[in-house]
């Protein structure tokens, strides 16, 4: 009596999960970026005194937190390119450079979120805040009443 082992059938396609996988340890090292240069540049600006949420204190990082900030923005644009079609790489995306005060680019990636995906949530909740932080109520009203 002789056993047959069958191997399954080689995907022809990436499984999905593979991909948000990959995703998610994108964001994870964008993540892991952002909070080394954020540790850096507190450690350096310990005499800033900003208190407008708005009033971004960047422009005062040393040249190693712009070296770390640079490559976080080179991380998020590679999960990018790397998966054009996935909302989860525009947000990871758009955290990164939200957590840079680099608003504009952080909202066209949550619109890009919605466009991969017209359900995704995040990019929904993410645009919501963007309009209570510059008092825009009319927006978030608006944008709260499309979803439902």
């Amino acid at each position: 009596m002789s056993v047959e082992i069958q191997r399954d059938p080689v995907p022809t396609e990436p499984r999905r999960s593979a991909s948000r996988l990959v995703v998610g340890l994108g964001v994870a090292a964008c993540l892991v970026a952002a909070t080394a240069l954020l540790v850096v540049w507190s450690l350096r600006q310990q005499g800033n005194t900003a208190t407008d949420r708005r009033q971004s204190p960047l422009p005062k990082l040393s040249p190693e937190a712009r070296a770390l900030r640079d490559e976080a923005f080179a991380a998020a644009e590679q999960l990018v390119q790397r998966f054009p079609r996935d909302p989860d790489a525009y947000y990871s995306k758009a955290a990164v450079h939200r957590r840079f005060d680099d608003l504009e680019v952080a909202v066209a990636c949550w619109h890009k979120c919605l466009e991969c995906d017209p359900n995704f949530a995040l990019a929904y909740y993410c645009l919501g805040w963007d309009a209570l932080d510059h008092d825009q109520y009319d927006r978030a009203v608006d944008g709260s009443i499309a979803v439902s």
